[in-house]
């Protein structure tokens, strides 16, 4: 993840599981949102095949207004990116964003290689809209632990250097809140009881998902 105004970025494993069960905010009306996977595939496509990415001359005006947004690409329903790709600050405008996001997630995940042309009738694409961050009141455990909404709640942790994200769809292997915040410090290369300290920044959100069938 980078912080537009820190600079700095950190990358926590690909969780990416959504379950049909998970709260989602209407963002995005489903038509908007399968518009905004076809952006995607052609972004992702003209990228890997080296050619120019552009903006259709025509969207939805939705499009214009800013969301933070996170793409994943799948391959045989594996997860071929990190969940975290993208720009989770709603900074610019969401067709951007998500041009931006799949095009980073082809190519900037060490973990792999860069798509290949020979691969893109494999790939998936799996965008995530975000609310705006939330803060949350970290001055006690207590207020920070009921701030906090399981299967609905993604958290942002800010602290000095560190930072880190995790997503709503992390809830379907992490059960607990105090588990979610100990895997959020230590992703963002803090002890795993660090988010004890008050001095921590804790923001939360929620995500609607599309993703190609």
């Amino acid at each position: 993840m980078r912080n537009p105004e820190t600079g700095s970025s950190n990358l926590p494993p690909a969780i990416l599981f959504v379950s049909d069960s998970m709260y989602q905010p209407s963002i995005l009306t489903e038509e908007e949102g399968n518009e905004l996977l076809v952006i995607a595939r052609a972004a992702l496509e003209k990228f890997v095949r080296n050619e120019q990415a552009t903006k259709p001359e025509k969207y939805a005006i939705k499009f214009n207004e800013q969301y933070g947004i996170f793409c994943n690409l799948l391959k045989g329903g594996e997860t071929r990116s990190r969940a975290v790709v993208g720009l989770p600050y709603p900074v610019v405008s969401v067709i951007d964003a998500v041009m931006a996001a799949v095009i980073s997630a082809s190519h900037e995940d060490l973990r792999f290689t860069r798509v290949l042309p020979n691969e893109l009738s494999d790939i998936k694409i799996e965008l995530s809209i975000l609310t705006a961050p939330q803060k949350i009141d970290s001055t006690s455990d207590a207020k920070m632990l009921n701030s906090i909404i399981p299967g609905t709640d993604g958290l942002m942790l800010s602290y000095g250097m560190y930072e880190a994200f995790l997503p709503p769809q992390a809830w379907n292997t992490i059960k607990d809140k105090e588990s979610f915040l100990n895997t959020l410090c230590d992703q963002a290369g803090l002890e795993a009881d660090a988010w004890h300290d008050s001095e921590i920044q804790l923001y939360k959100f929620q995500a609607q998902i599309f993703a190609e069938d």
